[in-house]
C-alpha cells in the first residue's frame, strides 16, 4: 500500500499545521491584550509622574516664597532688616525656572522667575524696612501668583489621578472579557488536540488487531483526518524497505572495505614518505599521560618501531644535554597555553652518533582554553645542514683571496656601497684609499713569484696594523681551494684589487686629517724593510685618497678617483699619498678625450 493510495480516498490534513494555526490564533489575542494593557499603563504612569513632579516643584516654590514672607513679617514686627531671609527669593526663582524647564506650557513661571531674581537683588541691596514697604504690593501679587500656580498644579494632578483610575477600571473590564474569550479558545484548542491525537491511535490499534488476526486491510482502514495515518502506511511499507536497506548496507560495506584498503595504502604511502623525508611525528596527552610516536620517529631516535613505550622523558634522554633545557622550556610554554615552536637541536643516534633535527611542536586546547594535547614532528636535517655548510663555504671562498686571506674586489665594492648608503642617511663621510706597492714588479721578477707572494702577505699584515677595526683593506683574489677559518673570520672585511694593489675603506670619517694620518702611518710602515728567505727587501707605497660625497657618489667613482690620485702620488716621487682634486678630474677627462 503506497502513499498515493492512502491519499486517494480522502483528504489528509497535517496535525502539525493544525496545532500551529490554532496556537497562533490563541496566541495573537493574548499578545494584543498584553500590548494594549502595557501601552496604556506606560502612558498613564508617565503622565501621572509628570503631574506629580510638577506639583512637587510648585510646592517647593510656594514654600520658599512663604519662608521669605515669614522673614519679611519678622523684619516688620521687630524693625530689623530682612537680609537673612532674602536667600529664599533665590531658591524660589530657581524652583520657578525648574518648573518652566520641566513643563514649558507654564509660561508665567518664566516671568515669575525673572521677577523673583529682580526682587532678590533689590532686597539684598537694601534690606531696610522702608524698601520692603515700598515693594509690599509687588510681594503680595507674587504670593497670589504662586498660590494660584500651586492650586492649578494640584487641580491638574487630581484630575489626572481621577482619569487614571477611571481608565484603569475600564481596562480591567476589557481584560476580563478578553480573558474569557481566550479561555474559550484555549478549551477549543485542547479539545482539538485530544481528538487529533486519540483518533489516529484508535485507528492504529484497530488495524494492528486485524493484522494480528491475519485479516486483510485496505487503504480505507487507515482513514483518519490527520497526517498521523501516514505513519500507519509507513509501517505497511517497512517490510519492502528492509530488503532495500539490506542491499544498500551490503553495497556500503563493500565501499567501506575499499575505503579501508585505500586508507591502508595512504598510511603506507605516508609512512614511506616520512621515511624518505626522515620526518617523524609525535603526540602527547598530559592529563592521560598517553603518548604516541610514529615508526619514523623511532627510527630517527635509533630505535625499532614499538620497541619501547613512548614518553617525553625517554625522548629527552636522546637529546644532547646542551639542548635539553631549551626544549624543556618550550614544553612548559606549550603546556601553559596555545602556541607553537620550531627549534633545531641535536640527538644522539646509537649507530651514527649526533644528528641534527628540526623539531616543531604545538598545543591543542578545549572549549575552556585548557591544554589537552601536545603534538609535533621531528625531521632529521643532518644531510641538508651539511649541504648548506658546503654551499656557504663555496660562496665564502668566492669572496676571498687565497694568498692574503683578504676579501676580493667584489666583497670590497659591496662594503663600499653599504658604507655610502649609511653615510647618505647619516650625512657622514666615506674615504676610499687606493694603495700600490712601488718597485714590487722588480722584486717579483728578480727573486721569483714565491718571494713576491710572501711580500704581498706581509704587506697586507702591515696595512691591517695601520687601520682601525671599522676600516677595510682589500686585495683582488683568484679561486682558492681552502681558507683558514680563523684567519678568514678575523679579516672578513679585506679584499684584493689587482696584483700589488690594495684598497682601504674608512667609514664615518669625521675630518680629512683622519685619513691623512692613517695614510701617513701606512707609508711609514710599508717603507720598513721586509725579511724574506734571508733577504732584506725594500718597497714603498703610493696612496691615492677619494672622499664621499665630494669625489663621487658610487663605489666605482670613488675607486676610479682614488686610482687617479694614486698615480699622481707616483708622479710626485712615490712613497707618499695624494687626495683627489678637481685638477686631477679635469686631467682624467682630457686623457679620455685624447684616446
Amino acid at each position: 500500500m503506497s502513499g498515493p493510495a492512502l491519499r486517494a480516498g480522502h483528504r489528509v490534513t497535517s496535525l502539525k499545521w493544525r496545532i500551529v494555526v490554532q496556537f497562533v490564533v490563541l496566541l495573537l489575542p493574548m499578545v494584543a491584550l498584553l500590548a494594549f494593557k502595557t501601552g496604556n499603563a506606560v502612558h498613564r504612569d508617565a503622565e501621572l509622574h509628570q503631574r506629580v513632579e510638577a506639583h512637587g516643584k510648585a510646592g517647593a516654590l510656594r514654600d520658599s516664597y512663604r519662608a521669605f514672607l515669614d522673614g519679611v513679617t519678622d523684619a516688620v514686627d521687630s524693625g530689623s532688616p530682612a537680609k537673612a531671609r532674602a536667600g529664599k527669593l533665590r531658591e524660589a526663582a530657581a524652583h520657578a525656572r525648574g518648573l518652566f524647564e520641566f513643563d514649558t506650557s507654564q509660561l508665567p513661571t518664566r516671568a515669575l522667575a525673572t521677577f523673583l531674581d529682580e526682587l532678590h537683588g533689590a532686597v539684598s541691596a537694601d534690606p531696610g524696612i522702608d524698601n520692603l514697604q515700598r515693594r509690599r504690593e509687588q510681594v503680595t501679587r507674587a504670593r497670589q501668583q504662586i498660590d494660584a500656580l500651586y492650586v492649578d498644579t494640584e487641580r491638574t494632578l487630581n484630575a489626572s489621578i481621577a482619569s487614571a483610575l477611571e481608565e484603569s477600571s475600564r481596562n480591567t473590564r476589557v481584560v476580563i472579557v478578553a480573558t474569557l474569550l481566550i479561555s474559550c479558545l484555549a478549551a477549543a484548542f485542547v479539545v482539538q488536540m485530544i481528538r487529533g491525537l486519540t483518533e489516529p491511535l484508535e485507528v492504529a490499534v484497530r488495524v494492528a488487531r486485524r493484522i494480528t488476526k491475519g485479516e486483510a486491510v485496505s487503504a480505507a482502514d487507515f482513514k483518519a483526518r490527520s497526517d498521523i495515518d501516514n505513519l500507519l502506511g509507513s509501517l505497511w511499507r517497512m517490510s519492502g524497505s528492509l530488503d532495500r536497506y539490506r542491499k544498500n548496507a551490503q553495497r556500503q560495506r563493500h565501499g567501506l572495505e575499499q575505503k579501508i584498503v585505500q586508507l591502508n595504502e595512504s598510511q603506507r604511502s605516508l609512512a614511506e614518505a616520512q621515511q624518505l623525508a626522515h620526518l617523524g611525528n609525535w603526540s602527547w596527552e598530559p592529563q592521560r599521560d598517553s603518548a604516541h610516536w610514529s615508526d619514523e620517529m623511532y627510527r630517527i631516535l635509533g630505535l625499532e618501531p614499538g620497541s619501547i613505550r613512548p614518553s617525553w622523558h625517554r625522548f629527552l634522554a636522546k637529546i644532547v644535554p646542551a639542548g635539553r633545557d631549551e626544549l624543556r622550556a618550550e614544553l612548559a610554554l606549550l603546556r601553559a597555553g596555545p602556541r607553537r615552536f620550531a627549534i633545531e637541536h641535536r640527538i644522539v643516534h646509537p649507530q651514527t652518533g649526533e644528528r641534527i633535527v628540526m623539531h616543531q611542536g604545538a598545543s591543542e586546547v578545549d572549549a575552556e582554553g585548557r591544554v589537552v594535547r601536545l603534538f609535533g614532528s621531528i625531521q632529521d636535517i643532518t644531510e641538508r645542514k651539511e649541504a648548506e655548510d658546503r654551499i656557504r663555504e663555496l660562496g665564502r671562498l668566492a669572496l676571498f683571496d687565497p694568498l692574503t686571506r683578504l676579501p676580493n674586489r667584489v666583497f670590497f665594492k659591496e662594503h663600499v656601497r653599504n658604507a655610502i648608503e649609511r653615510a647618505r642617511c647619516a650625512g657622514s663621510t666615506v674615504v676610499v684609499m687606493f694603495i700600490d706597492l712601488d718597485r714590487f714588479k722588480r722584486v717579483n721578477d728578480a727573486l721569483g713569484h714565491g718571494v713576491g707572494d710572501e711580500l704581498l702577505r706581509q704587506a697586507a699584515e702591515r696595512l691591517l696594523e695601520c687601520v682601525r677595526g671599522a676600516d677595510v683593506v682589500s686585495r683582488e683574489s683568484v679561486w682558492a681551494d681552502s681558507i683558514d677559518e680563523a684567519v678568514s673570520a678575523e679579516r672578513r672585511v679585506v679584499a684584493r684589487l689587482g696584483g700589488d694593489e690594495f684598497t682601504v675603506l674608512m667609514a664615518d670619517v669625521k675630518q680629512s686629517t683622519d685619513a691623512a694620518r692613517v695614510a701617513r702611518r701606512m707609508t711609514a710602515n710599508i717603507a720598513q724593510p721586509f725579511i724574506i728567505d734571508g733577504n732584506e727587501l725594500f718597497v714603498t707605497a703610493s696612496i691615492g685618497i677619494a672622499v664621499y660625497p665630494a669625489d663621487g657618489d658610487s663605489a666605482d667613482h670613488l675607486l676610479r678617483h682614488a686610482d687617479a690620485a694614486m698615480y699622481e702620488a707616483k708622479r710626485r716621487g712615490r712613497n707618499n699619498f695624494q687626495f683627489f682634486t678637481g685638477e686631477l678630474h679635469a686631467a682624467a677627462l682630457a686623457k679620455l678625450e685624447t684616446q
